[in-house]
């Protein structure tokens, strides 16, 4: 898995960690019969942006997309819905330890 510069995308990212922000928050789901309370971490919008937005980049038809997510919470990177999203290295970052997520993805039209 390789990038050439010019006809390539690299996104790298360190989003937020959640730490500072409010505790995971309960919120009203409602299924197909039953209401039911279900907890929502509060950065799961931020991360399905992220997968959103580099979703658009990779299927403009021109460019390879390389992505690196360093998240604290591989389970809520995996939530951005980047497909093949692999962990690449665990490091300590502010005293948390930290997971190096990444995927290529190839153009699509």
């Amino acid at each position: 898995e390789s990038l050439s510069a010019e006809s390539s995308i690299l996104v790298v990212t360190n989003p937020p960690y959640g730490h500072r922000i409010s505790k995971i928050k309960s919120s009203t789901s409602v299924s197909t019969s039953t209401s039911r309370r279900q907890k929502i971490h509060p950065l799961l919008p931020l991360y399905q942006t992220l997968g959103q937005k580099v979703h658009d980049m990779s299927h403009n038809g021109r460019n390879k997309v390389g992505v690196c997510i360093l998240a604290h919470d591989s389970a809520l990177a995996r939530q951005s819905a980047i497909p093949n999203m692999k962990m690449r290295f665990v490091s300590i970052h502010g005293g948390l330890t930290c997971h190096a997520m990444g995927a290529l993805l190839e153009p699509k039209a």
